[in-house]
């Protein structure tokens, strides 16, 4: 953002002319917006406010919100929001009440492993949303699993099950007391079963 101030005409100009246009200097020196240079680009520093449409094709911050430079307000999003990208960990937190997630990963053996982690320091119960495949057999199967927790044993109920061509997948959970660390587990009944699922949290 940048201001345009005239030129002085020495010609023509009077005195009162390089006040006026000296006090604008000054207060653009404070109004806008500065870009500064620095070793990962350019920053900007200073109050700034858009009226109309800002675009960008990559938009990076610490603090997105509603309002205006002075005043804070809902922030009203009119589109369809994608995060991250296939392979991420995608966290969702609010108010530090509750926190989503949504992952998928794949299965290398049959083995028992780990689906997913959290810290019981943190969170007390939630619910996981299952989805599972292994592209060999066609099967597929979706279940549902409501988690709660105190501290050193866990309790958890499977509902609203959905099983296509045999189930493919057993669930059990345990916690770390060494490190405070809720475990989602999967017996996988083949190898490369594809694991994708969202988790809502509720805080302790």
């Amino acid at each position: 953002m940048s201001r345009q101030i005239s030129n002085v005409e020495v010609a023509s100009d009077t005195f009162d002319s390089w006040r006026i246009k000296t006090n604008q200097m000054a207060n653009a020196f404070g109004d806008t917006v500065t870009l500064i240079r620095n070793s990962t680009g350019e920053a900007t520093t200073g109050n700034g406010f858009v009226v109309g449409i800002l675009g960008a094709n990559t938009l990076a911050t610490t603090e997105l919100r509603g309002g205006n430079v002075a005043t804070t307000t809902l922030l009203t999003v009119t589109s369809n929001i994608a995060t991250g990208n296939t392979s991420s960990q995608i966290y969702v937190s609010h108010n530090d009440i509750t926190q989503v997630r949504s992952s998928s990963n794949t299965t290398t053996n049959t083995d028992v492993q780990i689906v997913d982690t959290f810290s019981t320091l943190t969170y007390r119960s939630g619910k996981y949303m299952l989805s599972l495949k292994n592209p060999t057999n066609s099967k597929y199967q979706y279940t549902e699993i409501a988690i709660l927790h105190d501290g050193g044993n866990t309790y958890t109920t499977e509902y609203a099950s959905l099983i296509s061509n045999g189930t493919i997948g057993q669930f059990t959970s345990n916690v770390d007391t060494g490190s405070n660390t809720f475990r989602l587990w999967l017996t996988p009944t083949y190898s490369d079963t594809v694991v994708k699922y969202q988790r809502t949290l509720l805080a302790v």
